[in-house]
């Protein structure tokens, strides 16, 4: 037995749209193991017969025939194509723990039992990645989320929030790599305004728009935490490409750390506002990945330019150059190379640090600097130091042994 089994679809969608304010998705679970997946006996049960098995001092009236009448509306706007009503007995359904009676499952991983969708919703078969971060990034964290999904290739989950959320899903559409979107209010209410012209991408492209709040929702300060941890379920590996201390990021992050998922954090953990990243690798809670090349993740620990490993012991860094296109032959290719990849490992100091790194002739070391500039390899910021840009490196620059 479970949800679908025991209820009529639209006693299900009648009681997922009840707001969190009212119920949480813990406190729905709580009651449906109580009376056995019964959303009918729920829906009639009177405000202090909740207010006691939920030991809440007070709780709003749920209004049953008004979720029932809301529920056929929606139902009805799903048949003409409006939207897509997603519950546990659709084969797609994204969250296993709701497939069987598994209580103890159901309540660990407090995942919806419905989601509302727009779009394609094939995309839950395929293989995907969460990639999601500050709303106020860096360039250098933005370009590194475009090298990540356009190497990647995999479908990218991704929150619509500005900064780090919004670059993952315009990376997506610019790489035709499909994207989901999961939405911390109503699929038809576009939050924050400023995005308005990314969801004009997301139409045009092979897109997915998700969310356990009913169509309407108004989006609440509350919601966007909650609407974290299905972010962090929808994938197996999860990126947390920039986060200040204290970040909504990190909330993914520990959810993902429950799911039992792989966590990583983009590497420049001693730049001013990654200060997120360098706790999640300090706390042991991610690993600092910096490149992805060949189905494989470039890992590496700071400051240690020669001690980058692969995930699952794939190759190792010995063999990879085995390849004679990536031996270094030659003095000016090692100094160049070498250069080049402790920018992007270091990246955000001045040129006199590179040059005390490379300990080279300074002419050459600034020739260089020049060099890759000119090519696009590297940029001068706002603070006036240096830091690479992933979008135009050699893929070998960045993997080459030293």
């Amino acid at each position: 037995m479970n949800i679908c089994s025991q209820n009529s679809r639209d006693y299900i969608v009648a009681f997922a749209i009840i707001p969190p304010e009212i119920l949480s998705i813990s406190q729905k679970i709580h009651l449906l193991k109580i009376f056995n997946f019964d959303i009918k006996k729920i829906l009639n049960l009177t405000n202090i017969e909740l207010q006691k098995l939920l030991n809440k001092r007070k709780i709003c009236n749920l209004k049953r025939d008004n979720l029932l009448k809301d529920a056929d509306n929606y139902l009805d706007l799903e048949k003409k194509g409006k939207f897509c009503i997603l519950t546990p007995e659709n084969p797609l359904f994204p969250f296993l723990c709701w497939k069987n009676d598994d209580f103890s499952i159901i309540e660990e991983q407090c995942l919806p039992f419905l989601l509302f969708c727009k779009g394609d919703i094939s995309l839950f078969k395929n293989a995907m990645i969460s990639i999601f971060g500050t709303r106020k990034p860096k360039e250098l964290a933005l370009n590194f989320t475009n090298f990540l999904v356009k190497s990647v290739n995999k479908t990218v989950v991704s929150g619509f929030a500005e900064g780090i959320d919004a670059r993952a899903h315009i990376s997506a559409y610019e790489n035709k790599v499909p994207t989901i979107a999961v939405f911390g209010c109503g699929i038809n209410i576009i939050y924050p305004k400023s995005n308005l012209y990314l969801y004009s991408l997301l139409e045009k492209s092979r897109f997915l728009i998700i969310s356990e709040y009913a169509p309407d929702a108004i989006p609440q300060k509350y919601y966007f935490p909650l609407r974290n941890r299905i972010i962090a379920a929808l994938s197996d590996d999860l990126f947390c490409i920039q986060a200040r201390w204290k970040s909504g990021a990190l909330i993914t992050v520990e959810y993902g750390i429950k799911y039992k998922k792989r966590i990583f954090t983009f590497y420049p953990i001693e730049l001013e506002g990654y200060e997120g990243n360098k706790y999640l690798f300090n706390s042991g809670k991610a690993r600092l990945i910096y490149c992805y090349y060949d189905g494989k993740y470039w890992i590496k620990e700071p400051g240690l330019f020669n001690t980058s490993s692969f995930l699952d012991d794939e190759i190792s860094i010995e063999q990879f150059c085995q390849d004679s296109k990536n031996i270094i032959s030659t003095k000016e290719d090692f100094i160049q190379k070498f250069l080049l990849k402790t920018i992007c490992l270091s990246p955000g100091r001045s040129s006199q640090y590179y040059i005390e790194q490379i300990n080279s002739d300074v002419s050459i070391v600034f020739q260089l600097i020049s060099l890759f500039i000119s090519k696009g390899y590297i940029y001068i910021g706002k603070d006036k130091q240096i830091y690479p840009d992933y979008n135009r490196i050699p893929i070998e620059y960045l993997i080459s042994h030293d």
